[in-house]
């Protein structure tokens, strides 16, 4: 009984306490709020400033009473520093005081300040007319766009936009008035109002994405996500980063930007601009061991056409193949975003098991017609610093010294007097310069784009002329692309049309690896400047060889007609087609039709250095033609994004 009494005047007290402290804080809370609803209605205002800046003193009048100040800044401070000691009075005190002897007067209309400049012979001058400015604020896509900053150009009047990228504001009729608009991820823009009767038509504002914002954003081909969403591994590397180490080639870029990307160095092609680079991002893959090079061990090389290593390359959302990223233009990339983990195989499955290069080109810009060219001239030298071979008399001295030319033969005697005899002529050939040269490349691109919001359009002409180090050796690329983009409302529609010609000639040269084993001791050419076709004939009976062992000048395939060409041609047509019913759901389809064909020819006459040793006239000579026809591709996809 006692204890229940004690509880009873325990809540008892609890509650009496609780009624005392929501009493104080209603007390006190309508204290501090009172002045705030007395300046609000303008019965009392109290401001003390010393000394400062008229924008200084405009800004806290908007902090503590809440109005908007309309001014031109450039002129407001041509008006010196101002004082202010207001108590109790109201907010026409204040202005007067800010403004005593100044030019300026000022007009008060909901709970806009309006400040202008007196009209000379007058006091107060009339305040100018409102008008009003409205519109919306939309991206490239035809989305709304929330939180866009809007300012009155040479003002502090500003307003952002509502959730649905619409906005409102009232300004007094001056003539030259702009608007700005900025927003994150956007390029700012600056619309002149066109004023007509006292009265502006609403405005449409269409903000263009920024390139500098590209690495924030993952594409992988099919969609686009914002990087802080991708959980993948992804790098992403812009097009002006690419240009700035290589104009030419962009796998060699890439190499060097990102130290995972690899191109497996490839000593008997060199810089041949006929052959493929072999890229890896993911490291090899072999059965049981070894890799593309190495015959001893079983490669799974088989029946691809280059390596089983290659990453996939896709080319704005579609399939391409090594030799259409090779002859690409770097001036036409945007961007290029490589995906190198688990997230690529889950997007294209096991055909990027060895990563995945997503290439983006640059889409048509609205506007007028602009008319662009583009060139570079690149000079490719061949470096031999590399390469210390011996000189003529250094190789003859080895060979003497390890036993070729045995002192109890008279054979190998006459060989030995019959080289060094060359030798002390002078004779000393640097074969190794003998098939390169300074070749000088260019490329030459001419766009032509314009179009309107709805409507875009792009014709692309491309030439690019990759002679190589090797004489004779070259690369011809011609391209021709023709984009165009439609937009109604919440439907876009892509198409881009590409033609591609590539003409390969390989060096009649032959190979460099063979100049690299010729004796300095020999001469290519005979005493009348004609080029030797067989330099000498050893028979060398005394090392054990029963045939005679000629030495023959890769030099002379290049006084009569060879040939060993590659020719191809491909015609590719991508279609997409995007809907956006919200601005979280996004459904779209693509569809890609290509057709190439092309051929490798090789001819070698009778009087080639290979046939030097087949004795069958009837055998010398031949001539392969192989075509690479790869018909027709269609590639269709359809997929939603939320």
């Amino acid at each position: 009984m006692k204890n229940n009494r004690e509880n009873r005047i325990g809540w008892g007290k609890v509650c009496r306490w609780a009624g005392i402290w929501i009493r104080l804080s209603l007390f006190t809370l309508f204290i501090l709020t009172e002045p705030l609803v007395v300046e609000a209605a303008g019965q009392s205002v109290t401001l003390r400033l010393e000394n400062v800046s008229l924008k200084e003193a405009f800004k806290e009048i908007k902090r503590q009473l809440g109005y908007r100040l309309a001014y031109n800044e450039q002129v407001i401070n041509t008006i010196g520093n101002v004082s202010v000691d207001v108590v109790s009075g109201n907010i026409n005190e204040v202005m007067e005081q800010c403004l005593r002897g100044s030019d300026f007067s000022y007009e008060i209309e909901n709970q806009i300040i309006v400040i202008y400049k007196k009209q000379a012979g007058a006091d107060m001058a009339a305040p100018q007319k409102l008008i009003k400015l409205e519109g919306v604020v939309v991206d490239s896509k035809g989305g709304v766009l929330p939180g866009v900053t809007v300012v009155v150009k040479g003002t502090t009047i500003g307003v952002a936009t509502d959730i649905d990228g619409k906005f409102s504001l009232e300004i007094t009729e001056t003539p030259g008035i702009s608007l700005e608009f900025s927003f994150v991820g956007m390029n700012s823009k600056e619309i002149p109002v066109k004023i007509e009767n006292g009265k502006v038509q609403p405005l449409r504002v269409v903000l263009e994405e920024a390139e500098t914002e590209l690495d924030e954003v993952v594409v992988t081909g099919m969609f686009s996500r914002k990087k802080e969403g991708f959980t993948g591994s992804a790098v992403t590397v812009k097009g002006d980063e690419l240009k700035k180490i290589s104009t030419t080639s962009i796998a060699k870029a890439l190499s060097t930007i990102e130290p995972s990307f690899r191109i497996m160095e490839n000593i008997s092609a060199g810089s041949d601009p006929n052959r493929l680079p072999d890229m890896r991002m993911r490291g090899s893959s072999t059965l049981p061991a070894g890799g593309a090079g190495d015959n001893s061990l079983v490669s799974l090389q088989g029946e691809y056409d280059t390596y089983p290593n290659q990453p996939l390359l896709i080319l704005d959302g579609f399939e391409i193949d090594v030799q259409t990223m090779v002859d690409l233009d770097p001036d036409r990339v945007q961007s290029i975003t490589m995906l190198k983990d688990a997230s690529a195989t889950a997007i294209y499955g096991s055909k990027a098991s060895n990563g995945v290069i997503v290439i983006e080109t640059y889409t048509p810009k609205p506007g007028e017609i602009n008319v662009s060219y583009g060139g570079n001239l690149r000079l490719q030298m061949p470096d031999l610093s590399a390469y210390n071979l011996m000189d003529a008399e250094e190789k003859i001295q080895v060979e003497a010294l390890a036993g070729l030319y045995s002192p109890n033969d008279l054979d190998s005697q006459r060989d030995y007097q019959n080289r060094l005899r060359e030798v002390k002529r002078g004779v000393d050939t640097y074969w190794l310069s003998q098939p390169l040269r300074t070749a000088v490349q260019h490329r030459h691109a001419l766009t032509l784009e314009g179009g309107s919001e709805a409507l875009r359009y792009k014709l692309y002409l491309g030439l690019n002329q990759t002679p190589g180090v090797m004489k004779e050796s070259r690369r011809s690329t011609q391209t021709a692309a023709l984009d165009l983009s439609y937009r109604y409302r919440k439907l876009l529609m892509k198409n881009s049309l590409t033609v591609d010609n590539s003409t390969g000639d390989d060096s009649p040269y032959g190979s460099f690896s063979e100049y690299t084993r010729l004796n300095p001791y020999l001469r290519p050419y005979g005493e009348n400047g004609e080029i030797n076709k067989i330099m000498q004939t050893w028979d060398m009976i005394y090392l054990g060889n029963s045939q005679p062992y000629q030495v023959a000048n890769p030099m002379y395939n290049t006084t009569f007609h060879s040939k060993d060409r590659t020719t191809s041609f491909s015609i590719r047509n991508l279609f997409k087609l995007e809907y956006t019913p919200t601005d979280a759901w996004r459904l779209q389809a693509d569809i890609s039709i290509q057709k190439s064909t092309g051929k490798d020819e090789v001819f070698r006459p009778a009087q080639h250095t290979a046939f030097a040793e087949v004795v069958d006239p009837t055998l010398k000579g031949d001539f392969k033609e192989t075509p690479s026809i790869k018909g027709f591709q269609l590639y269709v996809c359809f997929y939603s994004q939320l």
